[in-house]
């Protein structure tokens, strides 16, 4: 399983800002709210003075409509409201407020307190919180619907609820008040999302105060000693360990300390192979060198393992622990390895360290050990048109020199299997490896012919699920196929060689799995790839209302901001590694006859910044791609997935059978992604 960074969620963002001020003009354009509700009373030009609406003065004048406290919730609506402020000195954007109408209100805390003012509307609306009155000296702008901040006991704020580009409308404000308390505490949460303090190094948090870490081993460890269905918060576990170690991860969860007593000279490795999909268990270990398990004594990390060279005497603390609070059943082994490099001057000592690295531009013989140049010796010539159907990455032919692809600095130590391809013309040519099954992580590498050597530079481009390079005539390159982290696995290669043609096309695909050009700024390719044009929402929101293709090469605009939520599947397999909360539309295709195709989702921007679903634009663009051989049965039956996020460009390859119906999706990590894009079927 390969653990990618969190994606960072759009939107919900507090930028605070402390520039000049900015005037309010004056005007006299202003709403009553009623009394029980807060929603407009637009029967009333002037402010209720029942309301307690009155003028404040700023650098020049503008009108509070009413007070808010907290716990208060407003309906308000924008739409008659005035237009005192035309811009805020906090605002890095520069927006241009002055055309929309706003709602000004009042906070005044009573009491030492963390406010957070939250705005939910179908609007484009602003949010805002300046000093009292119009005086933007203070300001904190909403990133877009929330603004979160401290405010002492008699002091107030004005809320500013703002539209976008002259937009108005309905609206509800919150105001969420929190008392931040560290009363008898020096440290952890105030409870507010703040801090009480921070401990000193060697010191951990407990209960707020600040305590030597310590780590108490509930059970020796031996050579060879193998731990099986174990709880990480059963009985003898502890939960004192710091929330950071080797790594920086949060380990908050509870977990299980064991101690290991070297008696021998190399390397002890400990294994934490992964329990089940839900398992978010991590593996430390910490020399004891008499502070228990201080972060400063943490010697290696890992999601299924870690290792760490040892002495006869070393005491070495194995902590089993929680990524973010995580509990689980867990097994555990523990290996005492003796390193050998007996015969050999690099590669692999045995033990997971190194006998050695090479010079430059020569290459470590991961067989023999020896430092020599790796050349490339294909177990086939590959020819245009050509299927390899479940070969074995590790079976007859296959060698083990590449340890790295060149194009992407991964782990690729697992036997490779290659090929040599021979260009019959001047094109553009596919090498296809649709994923076998569940268990299989295979990447496909092209290598230029460098003196038959098998460099990384030589490396061209790769792909997950395939490989796409523009050859000359007569050129040749070698073809590998690789195992990610170790992984062996059966896969079937499929080699297409087209000579692209885009004519008068100006978008869309060349027929060959390149493109004539793309659609951006929320357009798409016309149907015959002449032109970019607007597109409309579409209705193919489901299953049951899914548009069909009928023949392939296939190619659509589309919109999926008036479509729902309908689809999630992350969460249950791991088809889809973030979460996919968005918009979704389907597409149904079924075959006559079994082989690969390959499908793109090209979003209309391919940036990841925050969105208003309210305003979409083009960074608003579906960004998240999967397909499935039955429907609505989704959580169980996703046979592939991308993210353009993790792999921007990049073609998912399924392998489609005869009278099988395939399901595409197109969906956005969350409700903001949404909008326009394209969508490629081969």
């Amino acid at each position: 399983m390969r653990r990618r960074p969190a994606r960072t969620v759009a939107g919900l963002v507090t930028v605070t800002c402390w520039l000049g001020l900015v005037g309010c003009a004056k005007t006299s354009d202003t709403v009553a709210l009623g009394p029980e509700t807060g929603t407009p009373d637009t029967s009333s030009d002037s402010v209720s003075s029942e309301l307690g609406g009155d003028e404040v003065k700023g650098p020049e004048t503008c009108v509070i409509e009413r007070t808010i406290a907290c716990g208060e919730v407003i309906d308000g609506d924008t739409t008659a409201g005035s237009r005192s402020v035309a811009s805020l000195s906090c605002d890095p954007a520069g927006l241009a407020l002055g055309a929309s109408p706003e709602r000004l209100y009042r906070f005044t805390a009573d009491r030492a307190t963390l406010v957070r003012f939250s705005v939910e509307s179908d609007a484009a609306l602003l949010l805002a919180v300046l000093a009292d009155g119009c005086d933007d000296a203070a300001c904190v702008m909403g990133r877009p619907w929330e603004a979160s901040l401290a405010v002492a006991d008699g002091e107030s704020r004005t809320v500013l609820v703002d539209g976008l580009d002259g937009d108005s409308g309905a609206f509800r404000l919150r105001a969420e008040c929190c008392t931040p308390s560290c009363a008898g505490k020096s440290c952890g949460d105030d409870g507010c999302g703040g801090s009480c303090g921070t401990c000193g190094g060697g010191e951990v948090c407990d209960l707020g105060t600040c305590t030597v870490a310590s780590c108490s081993a509930g059970e020796t460890l031996d050579c060879g000693a193998t731990l099986v269905n174990v709880d990480s918060d059963g009985p003898g576990s502890t939960s004192t360990i710091p929330a950071t170690s080797c790594k920086g991860y949060d380990y908050s969860g509870p977990e299980r300390v064991y101690l290991f007593e070297s008696t021998f000279e190399g390397t002890l490795v400990v294994r934490l192979p992964q329990w089940d999909a839900s398992e978010k268990l991590d593996v430390s270990l910490f020399r004891d060198g008499g502070a228990g398990c201080d972060p400063a004594t943490c010697v290696d990390s890992g999601i299924e393992g870690a290792s760490a060279p040892v002495s006869p005497g070393d005491r070495v603390f194995i902590v089993v622990d929680g990524y973010e609070g995580n509990t689980s059943k867990f097994d555990l082994s523990v290996e005492c390895c003796v390193p050998d490099c007996s015969g050999r001057e690099c590669g692999d000592d045995g033990c997971g360290g190194s006998c050695g690295a090479c010079g430059e531009s020569i290459y470590c013989n991961k067989t023999t050990g020896q430092c020599e140049d790796v050349v490339c010796t294909p177990s086939a010539e590959l020819v245009c048109g050509q299927t390899l159907s479940g070969v074995a990455s590790d079976g007859p032919g296959s060698s083990n020199l590449l340890f790295t692809s060149g194009c992407v600095e991964q782990d690729y130590s697992a036997p490779e299997q290659v090929y040599s391809f021979v260009a019959p013309n001047t094109a553009t040519f596919r090498f296809n490896l649709p994923p076998f099954d569940e268990n299989e992580d295979l990447d496909v590498f092209i290598l230029a012919d460098q003196e038959g050597l098998c460099k990384p530079e030589n490396c061209v481009t790769f792909g997950f699920s395939g490989a796409v390079v523009d050859l000359e005539a007569g050129e040749r390159v070698y073809v590998v196929v690789d195992g990610y982290q170790g992984n062996v696995s059966p896969f079937n290669l499929t080699v297409d060689c087209c000579d692209s043609d885009c004519g008068e096309r100006v978008c869309g695909p060349d027929g060959c799995g390149g493109s004539c050009g793309t659609c951006f700024g929320g357009k798409a390719c016309s149907s015959d790839g002449t032109a970019c044009v607007d597109v409309a929402p579409s209705d193919n929101d489901d299953c049951t209302t899914a548009d069909v293709i009928s023949a392939l090469p296939f190619e659509t605009g589309l919109d999926t901001t008036g479509a729902a939520d309908d689809y999630t599947v992350g969460g249950t397999t791991g088809c889809v590694e973030q979460y996919e909360g968005g918009h979704d539309l389907v597409w149904t295709y079924t075959p006559a006859v079994t082989g690969p195709i390959s499908i793109t989702l090209l979003p209309s921007d391919t940036s990841d910044g925050v969105c208003n679903p309210a305003a979409p634009n083009s960074t608003c663009s579906p960004k998240v791609l999967y397909v499935m051989d039955a429907c609505p049965d989704v959580a169980t039956k996703c046979l592939a997935a991308n993210d353009y996020y993790f792999a921007p460009e990049t073609s998912l390859t399924v392998n489609a059978f005869a009278g099988q119906t395939l399901f595409i999706v197109v969906d956005g990590f969350d409700g903001n992604e949404n909008g326009v894009g394209t969508l490629r079927v081969e």
